[in-house]
């Protein structure tokens, strides 16, 4: 399993027109993980997870020490709303699922880690773009 390059990502954000497929490639090892290996693919989502949110703590933290505090306190709001509206959706994808019973709950936990990654993902780039801003 490899680990999502924070240094690549940035790289890709910075060239793209359509940088929500950064994420999409930085997670594309995890996609590609066996269907019958639920669990094994949940595992690479949590991880990937975790390197987004390193790296937007990270942000944030360059953002406090380079920016006025009240950029870098906007900043940390609009990330944090950022973050809870998309785990939000995270939940009720993963509710609908359970509602409709037509996957295992192994399967569930691997959309949700996907969601969930996907949701840290993509609100690292948006601190991204808005942190180029200031920079």
């Amino acid at each position: 399993m490899a680990q999502v390059d924070i240094a690549a990502v940035d790289a890709c954000i910075a060239e793209s027109e359509t940088p929500g497929a950064c994420i999409t490639d930085a997670l594309a090892t995890c996609d590609a993980t066996d269907p019958e290996t639920p669990a094994v693919a949940t595992l690479c989502f949590t991880k990937e997870a975790a390197t987004f949110n390193a790296g937007i703590a990270e942000r944030i933290a360059r953002l406090t020490e380079g920016a006025s505090e009240e950029i870098a306190t906007i900043a940390r709001i609009e990330t944090k709303y950022d973050v809870l509206s998309a785990l939000l959706q995270c939940d009720r994808l993963e509710e609908l699922s359970r509602a409709v019973g037509r996957d295992t709950g192994e399967v569930i936990q691997r959309q949700g880690a996907r969601c969930k990654a996907n949701a840290a993902g993509l609100t690292y780039v948006r601190l991204v773009q808005r942190a180029a801003q200031v920079e």
